[in-house]
């Protein structure tokens, strides 16, 4: 995170710009130049908007919203096309470093608070199982609540500062009509509430890493 970054003493974050490209190119002929550094060292150190350096082979620095990344030009995190089931009482790890598990209330006990944890309740009104979860798709839309139009998922992306080469795998869960019904970490379908005592029968959890480094196709946990 540049955040964490811009706080390390300026003479070490000089000296940590050619190990960076040292790793990035495998190799001890990286590019070097003290004008390329410096404008890698300027996009490491800010931590609002958005910027980016071309590098040589291909590469390129990406920064978004206080997150920076290095990628090969033209290769994006992209998600698979198909669903994926979301058993009842099973977590279910699916992209962007988010885990999902939903049941009965009454059977399992009521979930600790924990760092980025999220729980929430909801009925047959709001997700009617079986629910499933799958990459975002072309015209996604999604019912909030106090709305009396479904939002796009794209606009939810951008409203929640999701980073844009993370946005094709981020995981999307929907209902046994097909309809999106919640977008994990970001934002909840109508009918979806935090509050335990007014919530329907069915429990939601959300679990998601605190700075996700890459999206991985969701699969269902053995363990």
């Amino acid at each position: 995170m540049t955040e964490a970054f811009s706080r390390v003493p300026s003479a070490l974050q000089r000296r940590m710009i050619p190990i960076l490209l040292d790793y990035l190119y495998f190799s001890d002929r990286h590019p070097s130049g003290a004008r390329l550094e410096s404008l890698i060292l300027s996009q490491l150190t800010r931590t609002e908007g958005s910027g980016s350096v071309d590098l040589p082979d291909g590469f390129r620095l990406e920064r978004e919203y206080g997150r920076a990344v290095f990628r090969k030009a033209g290769k994006e995190a992209h998600g698979t096309a198909g669903e994926t089931p979301l058993p009842a009482g099973r977590w279910v790890t699916a992209g962007s470093g988010i885990r999902l598990f939903w049941s009965d209330r009454e059977s399992v006990p009521e979930p600790e608070p924990a760092p980025g944890r999220e729980v929430l309740y909801f009925g047959e009104e709001a997700a009617r199982p079986p629910l499933s979860v799958r990459p975002p798709r072309a015209g996604d839309r999604i019912l909030l609540p106090n709305m009396a139009e479904p939002k796009k998922v794209s606009r939810i992306f951008i409203d929640g500062k999701i980073p844009r080469g993370m946005r094709a795998s981020w995981p999307v869960v929907t209902a046994a009509d097909g309809r999106v019904v919640a977008v994990p970490g970001a934002r909840y379908g109508r009918g979806f509430t935090r509050d335990g005592r007014t919530g329907g029968p069915y429990i939601f959890i959300v679990e998601q890493a605190q700075d996700p480094s890459r999206a991985d196709h969701a699969q269902e946990e053995t363990t």
